[in-house]
């Protein structure tokens, strides 16, 4: 590419080389000089030449500058659509992360529900163990006290029995000993 300086001082020299030519043809015409005439149509060809590859060049400039501003344009759009690509996974990924989190909130919730659900029925079936338990003293509780009863009573008959006999040998006793004094009396 060529900055405008340059642009400007090869149109200058295009010019004075141009109008050089010129002369120089319209000289070797007037003079009759044809090599001076051909080489001001050379020297007037080469500036149009000249002239041509400028137009040339500043069209090829500007289309360069275009092209880098429109490469500048798509870098930027990229450079945007990349931001948003970002922000968008950035996005997903927090939405992902409080998804995760909300989860596992409930999951620890479940969890504790299920714990306190667990000791409830432990501790039920612990009341009602000893509920049991109680229960099954105070029948142990009772039956000994009937066997005690039946206990103390089968004592007081065996003891009753025991002094009805008692009774019936001292009675048969003292029969004994009537009959064996009325034996040794007679």
């Amino acid at each position: 590419m060529t900055d405008g300086k340059d642009t400007a001082a090869q149109a200058r020299d295009g010019l004075v080389a141009s109008i050089s030519g010129k002369v120089k043809e319209v000289g070797g015409a007037l003079l009759g000089s044809d090599s001076l005439a051909r080489e001001g149509q050379l020297q007037q060809a080469e500036a149009n030449e000249r002239r041509e590859a400028n137009a040339k060049e500043a069209v090829a400039d500007a289309e360069a500058r275009r092209a880098e501003e429109k490469l500048r344009a798509e870098n930027e759009r990229a450079r945007e659509e990349k931001q948003d690509v970002a922000a968008q996974e950035a996005a997903r990924v927090a939405a992902a992360e409080q998804v995760a989190a909300q989860q596992q909130r409930q999951a620890d919730a479940e969890a504790e529900i299920r714990a306190r659900t667990g000791e409830v029925a432990a501790e039920q079936k612990a009341a009602a163990e000893v509920r049991d338990a109680r229960v099954d003293a105070l029948n142990a509780q009772a039956e000994a006290a009937v066997q005690e009863q039946q206990g103390e009573r089968e004592k007081q008959r065996l003891a009753a029995e025991a002094a009805v006999a008692e009774a019936e040998a001292a009675e048969a006793q003292r029969k004994a000993d009537r009959l064996e004094n009325e034996f040794d009396r007679s």
